[in-house]
């Protein structure tokens, strides 16, 4: 486990410039109650790894004082990425709900698929590793957002589907990602984005589920607007606050 986010941690090291950086603002509802929920924010950093160009990924998650009474959330979650969005590394360091929880994946493509190296440390249980094999090229939460980024949304119509393969725990699920079609949404200031809206659901539970809904401008930079995201029964929406490139 210790390999992945020593890897990370040593690509932060070696930043050379910002890439992109985008602020959130969030809202938390659980149980029919919505309140303000605290900050986020996504960044793209250009870095070296192994000596080749890279991107860093980082999602920085947390919940304000008041939305802490009902769900408490601090995420960081990081992935290294080839600029093409080949994943190389993911960590999620979690508190979600006074649960700790330390998740990597280290992912290598071989002459028969793909191997990801999947590491779990949890509160309360047994640390231990895992090695998955699949067939095809796997991701990560924030290497799949990027992917979904690089589709050129000239090309794609309501109902359209994108099957995506992605690390979730220890288990490789697909992702299927739909198109739900153009729509315009507001940011966190009140400015309206002609958007590309994608519905990721899967079938870890044995039936389909929505897990993320993902609103994405529909030009050249595709910037995530809005994401409403499922984590465990409470549901969180993210709106675009501030972007920098």
């Amino acid at each position: 486990m210790r390999k992945p986010t020593l890897l990370l941690i040593l690509a932060v090291l070696s930043l050379p410039g910002m890439a992109e950086s985008v602020d959130y603002k969030l809202s938390l509802s659980l149980a029919g109650i919505s309140i303000g929920a605290g900050s986020c924010t996504y960044r793209e950093n250009y870095v070296l790894h192994d000596g080749q160009d890279a991107l860093q990924l980082q999602l920085i998650m947390s919940t304000g004082r008041a939305a802490g009474l009902f769900y408490h959330l601090k995420d960081t979650v990081t992935s290294i990425v080839k600029p093409d969005g080949t994943p190389v590394n993911y960590c999620k360091i979690a508190n979600e709900g006074g649960v700790h929880a330390v998740e990597t994946a280290v992912f290598t493509q071989g002459d028969d698929g793909w191997s990801v190296g999947i590491g779990i440390n949890k509160e309360g249980t047994t640390p231990y590793e895992k090695n998955l094999k699949y067939p095809d090229k796997v991701y990560d939460m924030l290497s799949m957002l990027k992917s979904m980024r690089l589709v050129n949304t000239d090309s794609k119509e309501k109902g359209d589907v994108l099957d995506i393969p992605m690390v979730n725990g220890d288990l490789i699920v697909v992702q299927h990602i739909v198109c739900n079609g153009r729509t315009v949404i507001k940011d966190g200031m009140g400015k309206k984005y002609n958007c590309m809206e994608w519905s990721v659901r899967d079938n870890k539970l044995e039936k389909e589920r929505e897990t993320m809904r993902v609103y994405v401008t529909d030009d050249a930079r595709h910037i995530p607007v809005r994401m409403d995201i499922v984590l465990g029964k409470c549901f969180i929406k993210a709106l675009l606050n501030g972007y920098t490139e």
